[in-house]
């Protein structure tokens, strides 16, 4: 009994879920679009875990839930709440978007009384139809500078573009003096929620300038698009360029990592920077455009700060227009004070909402961000958990403990 107390207080207190101000209501209320069947909340009063929170209904259009800030993890209150709503729970393919379908900032909270507005659901859930599972023929049409694609969605776990399986196949014959063709056949679990989108080149840099696409007729088995525009288009291996990235960090910084488009954003695989003599740290790599933040761990906990704690936007570097980077890493988050995996002994990968942890000696526990149980083995060598919902949740290997996070 005491040892399973001592357990959970460490993961209680990795999300700081005591509070010791004096604990308060907060209500969200929200205006959906009709129809919607449900609606959840999710934000960083929960972990980001988006199949926690579903709210109740009032009527065909409105939806609330009222929640006790002492249960926020991470010590969060209403000043300090970001959420977004969803359609569904444990799927990000329901999140809400803007008016045009294009991706929304995460929500202040505006206060008691105020009723927040979803102008548009990616896709909205509803619980009466079946899942559709069959392959796609996907066709598009593209301008004549592209010269490799790739293709991510829903189907592939949203995969990095340049990732295993995701370049499509040029189309010759189809091909022509204004534009290239390509295709690619997919597998999807359910035609209803597939979507996807197309990069003109090897990572996220390169999508499409557009929002994501969908099936809008789910009994087809072939779509074809015309793709006119990209963020960026690859200009080819011979435009890579070798760059370098000096880092200025606080005081005391062990370790740095960069995480960003080149490496997939896929929390996996951290490049670990040099420290130099006078407490700086180096970076090198070699490519064309990327977008990308410093961590002081392998983990998202990690993540860089401003000076007054909030969000840093993602960094970008185009080295058509530097090869030298000098960068400022204003703050890290505060330390938890938890016993962490050590990132030489063991190694995490997170692919298909599986949780797989190299270098285990004794066992392997998971957890969600409530508390609650999910796995426990005791085991040696290597273990892959059973599949879970994307969301954040703790392993426990050999005693030491670790949040990750399942896209």
């Amino acid at each position: 009994m005491k040892k399973l107390f001592t357990l959970f207080t460490a993961i209680f207190s990795m999300f700081a879920f005591a509070n010791t101000a004096a604990a308060a209501d907060v209500t969200f209320t929200v205006e959906v679009p009709n129809p919607t069947y449900e609606v959840w909340v999710v934000g960083n009063f929960n972990g980001w875990n988006n199949n926690l929170h579903k709210m109740n209904k009032v009527d065909d259009t409105h939806y609330t839930l009222t929640l006790d800030d002492a249960t926020f993890s991470d010590g969060h209150t209403a000043a300090t709440l970001k959420y977004k709503y969803l359609s569904g729970g444990g799927d990000w393919a329901y999140v809400e978007k803007d008016a045009d379908g294009n991706e929304i900032s995460d929500r202040d909270y505006p206060g008691a009384g105020v009723t927040d507005v979803v102008l548009r659901w990616a896709m909205v859930f509803n619980p009466n139809v079946e899942p559709i599972e069959k392959d796609v023929l996907v066709q598009v049409y593209v301008p004549k500078a592209v010269k490799e694609l790739y293709l991510t969605g829903s189907f592939n776990d949203w995969k990095s573009p340049g990732s295993e399986g995701t370049k499509m196949t040029w189309n010759e014959a189809m091909s022509d003096e204004e534009g290239n063709e390509f295709f690619q056949t997919i597998h999807t679990m359910d035609a209803n929620k597939l979507a996807y989108k197309f990069a003109a080149g090897p990572s996220w840099t390169y999508e499409q300038d557009s929002t994501d696409l969908t099936m809008p007729d789910v009994s087809v088995n072939e779509v074809y698009h015309f793709m006119p525009k990209f963020k960026r288009i690859y200009p080819g291996d011979a435009f890579l360029k070798d760059v370098t990235f000096n880092v200025t960090v606080p005081a005391g910084t062990e370790n740095v990592y960069m995480m960003g488009s080149h490496l997939g954003w896929d929390g996996t695989s951290w490049q670990a920077g040099t420290k130099n003599s006078d407490g700086t740290f180096t970076f090198t790599a070699k490519f064309d455009m990327i977008e990308y933040k410093y961590f002081n761990a392998q983990d998202w906990s990690g993540e860089e700060q401003k000076a007054d704690g909030t969000k840093v936007d993602n960094r970008k570097a185009d080295a058509q227009l530097a090869t030298t980077f000098n960068d400022v890493v204003e703050k890290w988050p505060a330390p938890t004070g938890l016993n962490l995996l050590d990132a030489d002994k063991y190694t995490i990968r997170v692919v298909n909402n599986t949780v797989t942890v190299d270098g285990i000696n004794n066992s392997f526990e998971l957890f969600d961000i409530t508390g609650r149980n999910l796995q426990s083995v005791n085991t040696s060598g290597s273990f892959t958990s059973s599949k879970v919902n994307a969301g954040i949740y703790i392993i426990r290997v050999d005693g030491a403990t670790q949040k990750v996070m399942v896209r």
